[in-house]
């Protein structure tokens, strides 16, 4: 709750305003064949950061899968050795275990700057102006 509170005063201090970014294309043919040309690496780049991404996910499961199984494994194995040596069964738990979670993010910050550079390599300008 403090923090929330201490959150939203640093944003009514700060005020409330965003960033507008206007993407002015060349006029010429050849600039605007070269900014097509920048939108076609960015899908690729966006595509390859994607399919990174889905690998590091699927990666992810797995080992979350195998932890997940090793420890209810030695927690099964651990349970019974408890059984087989104590003289009071009831003190014997069987040990609890998680999977871990997995979150497949998916970062285009450089695809986004890569078609910056080339949007502007084409004659493009790129225009930011502050909006209260």
């Amino acid at each position: 709750m403090k923090k929330t509170i201490i959150a939203c005063s640093i944003i009514i201090l700060a005020g409330c305003s965003t960033v507008k970014t206007t993407y002015v294309a060349p006029e010429s043919e050849a600039g605007k064949a070269c900014v097509a040309q920048c939108h076609k690496q960015q899908s690729q780049c966006i595509q390859k950061q994607n399919e990174l991404a889905n690998n590091a996910y699927n990666q992810c499961l797995q080992e979350a899968d195998a932890k997940a199984k090793q420890c209810e494994m030695k927690a099964q194995a651990d349970y019974e050795a408890c059984l087989k040596y104590s003289s009071t069964p009831a003190a014997c738990m069987k040990s609890t275990c998680f999977k871990q979670q997995c979150f497949e993010n998916v970062d285009t910050s450089a695809c986004a700057s890569a078609f910056d550079a080339c949007f502007q390599s084409c004659g493009g300008r790129i225009v930011q102006e502050e909006v209260k």
